[in-house]
């Protein structure tokens, strides 16, 4: 392509040379097409050496490019693997804490105290002791084969 370029400059040049040629002689200088031509020459060697240096600048980038997408595949790999060993590590130290709270510490530190009950919450309770009082009696009467007979006989 470059030389396709040069040789249709080379070409112009001549045709330039031609044009501008003296009037008298109505020739063409061998000497100024030669110069014409060399300094063609000398601006296509500048700009091959441009696009050697732009192809070496853009190789070097697209080789950066394919590292730094490398690297980074790397530490979304990592990312994940360090989250599910974090995951790992604090499971197994949640265990830990919950099997060292079981052995060493005392059970009635953990028991609520009725003075730091809601007045609200103790209604529940009272709701539900009763509700679960019924219950028990009322498992009581079956198992019980002295009230059963008796609420047997009533019902007759």
């Amino acid at each position: 392509m470059i030389r396709s370029i040069c040789l249709s400059f080379v070409c112009l040049c001549l045709t330039i040379s031609h044009v501008y040629g003296k009037l008298e002689n109505d020739g063409i200088d061998l000497k100024i097409i030669y110069k014409e031509i060399i300094e063609l020459r000398e601006t296509v060697q500048k700009l091959d050496n441009v696009v050697q240096g732009q192809s070496a600048r853009i190789s070097d980038l697209e080789s950066t490019v394919t590292i730094q997408r490398n690297h980074i595949q790397d530490l979304m790999t990592d990312r994940k693997t360090d989250t599910e060993y974090r995951r790992k590590m604090e499971r197994q130290l949640k265990v830990i804490e919950n099997n060292f709270v079981r052995k060493y510490s005392d059970p009635k530190d953990y028991v609520v105290k009725s003075s730091n009950i809601s007045p609200h919450e103790n209604v529940d309770k009272q709701e539900n002791t009763y509700y679960k009082s019924g219950i028990d009696r009322s498992v009581k009467e079956m198992v019980n084969p002295k009230l059963n007979a008796i609420s047997r006989k009533g019902k007759v």
